[in-house]
């Protein structure tokens, strides 16, 4: 019999507007399928997310991330580090502030 993990469809990202660079978007939605994987709970994932993209030697600074099904908001960002994309049904909203 199969690997439960083997027989998980991955949830299609879709990216809703973005100023990231190509490599950044795709280690966005790479970062999110995998917090996806290990925790269930919305706060759980922004936080995996949060703390990876904290820590990438290339995108260091301080990053923010909301995770959700419905959830407004207004920010200010540094200019090329913001993404709004939905993976599967979820929201998510990864961004660099301003320093």
């Amino acid at each position: 019999m199969a690997d439960e993990e083997e027989e998980q469809v991955i949830a299609e990202a879709v990216v809703v507007t973005s100023d990231m660079p190509d490599a950044m978007k795709e280690a966005a939605i790479a970062t999110a399928r995998e917090a996806m994987r290990e925790y269930s709970i919305d706060k759980d994932i922004a936080t995996a997310i949060k703390k990876k993209f904290d820590e990438h030697p290339e995108y260091m600074g301080t990053w923010h991330c909301i995770v959700g099904r419905n959830f407004g908001c207004s920010i200010t960002h540094e200019t090329d580090y913001s993404m709004f994309y939905k993976v599967g049904g979820t929201s998510i909203l990864l961004f660099k502030s301003m320093e």
